[in-house]
């Protein structure tokens, strides 16, 4: 035999104790007929819906029928985790940058208190202060955003074929999702909101009378 091509999944287990030979092959290899199959895998056009598809399979078949998600399992367990610490990981950073905005808005209160009071003086409410507060929090959280969901949406539209990331163990697609985004711009927008509101609160509760007598 011949070495025609090397395959690299990335997956030690697999490239270390795995090889693909010609059917043919491996039944005269284990001295078995042309009839002998150990194992057939089947695609399925949606992978969330192969636990599905194996059950329906499963009453056609006295053999044992075995969805991906079943196969591996181990591998699974080790996303989830990893999904879990990056999780984390986002949340920590959303944290951070929520500090960060309610540092820049309690700064930009104590410098414009005076103008605070003017407003409330001239017929502004405590509401329209914290909207005006929040409203410049909430923007603090969602122009970078904007700014990268623009960007991604140009590598979309003229890359999309190219635009792959490059890891230690090999080259793997990045996968877009719209509720990817919606779910970011979501947290972004709720956690800038917190942290916006209480600064605004303080600011809504501003009396002119006591700031003009200073």
């Amino acid at each position: 035999m011949n070495i025609v091509g090397i395959l690299e999944t990335g997956s030690s287990m697999i490239d270390n104790g795995k090889s693909f030979v010609n059917i043919s092959t491996a039944q005269q290899l284990l001295k078995k007929g042309t009839s002998y199959v150990s194992t057939i895998y089947a695609n399925t056009k949606d992978v969330e819906n192969a636990s599905l598809f194996s059950q329906r399979l499963q009453q056609l078949t006295k053999y044992k029928v075995e969805d991906w998600t079943v196969t591996n399992a181990d591998l699974l367990a080790g996303d989830k985790t990893r999904s879990a610490m990056m999780s984390a990981i986002s949340l920590s950073i959303l944290l951070v940058a929520s500090f960060g905005i309610y540092n820049i808005l309690s700064a930009t209160i104590a410098q414009k208190i005076n103008d605070i009071a003017i407003l409330k003086a001239t017929g502004y409410t405590g509401t329209d202060v914290i909207f005006i507060f929040c409203n410049r929090g909430t923007n603090h959280g969602t122009d970078r955003y904007n700014n990268w969901l623009a960007f991604w949406s140009w590598i979309n539209r003229n890359h999309a074929k190219k635009f792959t990331w490059v890891a230690l163990s090999g080259i793997f697609p990045f996968i877009s999702k719209v509720e990817y985004f919606l779910q970011v711009f979501f947290w972004a927008f709720f956690i800038t909101l917190c942290a916006g509101f209480f600064p605004a609160r303080k600011a809504a509760n501003v009396d002119p009378v006591s700031i003009f007598r200073k």
